[in-house]
């Protein structure tokens, strides 16, 4: 049964030899995909037709993109779209992180930005009006929060 399973494996790293393979734009296509097969199926009863043929039409091409991706032999341009993708990601991990960071901590901390030089700044969750200082840029202003955190 070993043997199957080397013979197998060396058949398909043979098959992959000078194919692109894996990178993060196909991890974010499959993500992609399956986020909308389970938006469709949750909500096939509720959306119109017209509406889940054009989802099911976008599957088929995310699924095709990501195969044609996978198996290309182009691998300079394959290169070269996962690095626009990663600019792009990059761009938005810091705010999509901070966004998690407000909500995981919703009951602890409080989240402002600084009127002055718009700096993410975070409190401690404690009910009341609060007069606080910005750290970056030195400015005081007023903030209220409206309940308190956990004890």
């Amino acid at each position: 049964m070993r043997n199957f399973f080397n013979q197998l494996s060396y058949k398909l790293s043979s098959f992959m030899y000078g194919r692109y393979g894996n990178d993060r734009l196909n991890n974010a296509i499959a993500v992609l995909y399956f986020i909308l097969i389970i938006f469709s199926g949750f909500l096939r009863f509720i959306l119109p037709g017209f509406v889940l043929r054009i989802i099911r039409i976008l599957e088929y091409a995310l699924i095709i993109i990501l195969f044609y991706r996978t198996f290309s032999k182009n691998i300079y341009k394959r290169q070269r779209e996962n690095r626009a993708w990663l600019s792009i990601w990059g761009d938005m991990q810091p705010e999509l992180e901070y966004e998690k960071n407000k909500f995981v901590n919703a009951g602890t901390y409080v989240y402002k930005k600084c009127p002055a030089c718009s700096a993410k700044l975070r409190f401690k969750r404690v009910k009341g009006r609060h007069s606080v200082q910005c750290p970056r840029c030195g400015k005081n202003f007023k903030m209220t929060v409206f309940y308190g955190g956990k004890k």
